[in-house]
């Protein structure tokens, strides 16, 4: 995956997955916080990711 398409993913998915993530801890701070530390861990492991491949079906845990 190059910094691009990571960009990409991570424009798509920033907002939804801050609002599920608030309505799992109902603080704003500590839901953004989460989402950009799940963010920081998906580029680590992921950095061969096909990007062909839709990222709901991505498995998350290695």
């Amino acid at each position: 995956m190059t910094s691009a398409q990571f960009e990409t993913l991570f424009s798509q998915w920033y907002a939804p997955l801050c609002r599920v993530a608030y309505r799992m801890v109902r603080d704003k701070d500590a839901a953004e916080d989460l989402v950009q530390e799940v963010f920081v861990k998906y580029w680590e492991r992921n950095r061969d990711f096909n990007a062909d491949e839709h990222p709901k079906a991505y498995p998350t845990c290695t």
